[in-house]
């Protein structure tokens, strides 16, 4: 091994061990003293330093086994009760997340900070909550896979009608969130937010005859059998309309 990589582990910290300093070789591995959080001190391999084999003096596994953690807390797990069952000879406890969520934890993962919360909590934690088009999801949500509500309808509206989500909310606005042609409240764009399916079912009016994004004229109440854009969308003669609309 380079020596210059080797010495680059010292003044770093594995687990419980504080990389001291550089000693001779043991065996022919590259070997470090270290200085463990319970004061005592050891040589360790780079090798085992860096694959995580070691991580204490010794102290880690003695309190896996014997420390009680009952009623201690670790992040979001609080400690409930021990259970009789061992984990690669540590003891196994059973711990409660601030969700609810409850697990059996081992020792070392709770005493090494490597288990904080349940997988549900860090789950969400990994999230951002801006996206990477700039969508807040505290307000747009996310799908079942994750993906960005926002960035889903964004897709959808320039695959169909060549327009940005921003330019709708615009239209929207615009219209104060009514009918272009009835009047009626359309509700709210934003799935799960307040007014969100209260209002009557919103469609893009849009001029089949014309490229897409010249073709959007506005917004419409629609549905499967009813409102504006529906009644619209069977006038295909606008001369016969204006009759209708004389007689």
């Amino acid at each position: 091994m380079n020596k210059n990589i080797a010495m680059d582990l010292v003044g770093q910290r594995f687990g419980r061990l504080l990389v001291i300093k550089r000693i001779p070789n043991i065996k022919g591995r590259v070997t470090f003293n270290c200085l463990c959080d319970c004061k005592n001190e050891c040589n360790v391999n780079s090798s085992s330093l860096k694959a995580g084999l070691t991580k204490s003096c010794g102290c880690l596994h003695k309190e896996s086994v014997t420390k009680d953690l009952s009623g201690m807390t670790f992040g979001s797990w609080s400690v409930l009760s021990k259970v009789d069952k061992r984990f690669h000879g540590g003891l196994l406890w059973l711990c409660e997340c601030i969700c609810g969520t409850k697990k059996n934890v081992a020792s070392n993962l709770l005493l090494m900070g490597k288990s904080t919360q349940c997988m549900k909590c860090k789950h969400n934690a990994s999230k951002k909550q801006i996206c990477i088009s700039g969508h807040d999801t505290e307000v747009w949500g996310r799908d079942k896979n994750g993906k960005c509500r926002g960035c889903i309808k964004d897709l959808n509206l320039r695959k169909n009608y060549g327009i940005s989500l921003e330019e709708f909310i615009k239209i929207y606005e615009f219209q104060e969130g009514r009918c272009a042609i009835c009047g009626k409240s359309l509700g709210s764009y934003i799935p799960g937010s307040p007014g969100w399916g209260k209002g009557n079912h919103m469609e893009v009016d849009h001029d089949h005859r014309k490229g897409k994004r010249v073709s959007v004229r506005g917004i419409l109440c629609g549905g499967r059998w009813q409102g504006c854009n529906r009644k619209l969308g069977k006038v295909d003669d606008i001369k016969w309309l204006t009759y209708n609309t004389i007689y």
